[in-house]
């Protein structure tokens, strides 16, 4: 098996239709061998039926597997262990892959003897975009476009929504660590990142792909204020809880100049009451809870 396309899903079985609909539409060579996994991550909804249809009416290899380890992590390792193929290839669950996105990943494989490929990621509003959406915000729904040129990522990113790795740089460098990524309730990942630092530390070489391109469709639920400050905030915990700079002078595990930062924000928000001062306020109270928690723990 050349590659295998692993798709993590919790209660989103109407957006999974659309993946796997955009999935049996790929353009590839007749020699290039891949399959499908579904990694259900405890769903409650028809997730299971919509991937026994699919299976029925398609005939694309495709394989269902239960994951009752919450969180997107767990999912993605438990793919990575079940898949066929020599490379592993992610996109979400709420995305819709272009027909050429399979074939534009093998081909940067074989073409640049590369560890890892990321692609471009655009985005497809489910309803209409709110006015106080501007386009620097539009990175955290994943958008990404690097230009279209491909290159040796460096210093640049690429998103889980869209890259593959070779199951070989894996077992070097480890997989998704569990302790990070996206549950049910908490909205955090930054395990994407961690796992591209030890790619390249193993030796890895990550190249991105424009050809390879995927859209991600953005519900209407997320086109809210709210999902930005929640956004943030869990940054924030996340951020306080691994914090670990020695601290001489705290209360309960906040250090002081934290608190000087936080009132500074506030008072940027009151000059600028931009989302954005909103989100710092947030990211702040997040951070003082996460260094709290760690706090009570010690």
């Amino acid at each position: 098996m050349d590659i295998s396309v692993i798709i993590c899903t919790y209660n989103r079985s109407n957006h999974l239709r659309n993946v796997l609909r955009s999935l049996s539409e790929q353009v590839v060579p007749n020699n290039l061998e891949w399959e499908i996994v579904v990694v259900d991550n405890n769903s409650t909804d028809d997730t299971i039926e919509v991937v026994k249809d699919f299976g029925n009416d398609s005939s694309l290899p495709i394989k269902y597997i239960k994951e009752e380890k919450q969180g997107l992590s767990h999912a993605r390792n438990r793919g990575i262990l079940e898949s066929k193929g020599k490379y592993v290839a992610f996109t979400d669950d709420d995305a819709i892959t272009d027909r050429n996105w399979v074939t534009s990943l093998y081909e940067a494989f074989q073409k640049y003897g590369c560890d890892c490929v990321g692609g471009r990621i655009y985005l497809r509003f489910a309803s209409e975009m709110p006015r106080w959406l501007k386009r620097e915000l539009w990175g955290f729904f994943g958008f990404l476009d690097h230009g279209h040129r491909a290159f040796e990522v460096i210093d640049e990113h690429i998103f889980g929504g869209n890259m593959a790795f070779s199951k070989e740089i894996l077992n070097k460098s480890g997989f998704f660590n569990p302790n990070r990524g996206r549950t049910a309730t908490v909205l955090i990942g930054g395990e994407e990142l961690e796992l591209l630092k030890r790619v390249k530390s193993a030796g890895g070489k990550i190249i991105y792909q424009p050809a390879a391109l995927v859209y991600h469709v953005i519900g209407s639920e997320k086109l809210k204020k709210q999902y930005f400050r929640k956004l943030h905030y869990y940054e924030g915990v996340i951020s306080g809880k691994s914090f670990s700079e020695p601290i001489r002078r705290h209360i309960t595990g906040i250090p002081l100049f934290i608190f000087s930062q936080f009132i500074r924000s506030v008072m940027n928000y009151f000059r600028n009451p931009a989302l954005r001062m909103q989100m710092n306020i947030w990211w702040f109270l997040g951070f003082m809870r996460g260094r709290m928690a760690q706090f009570r723990k010690s």
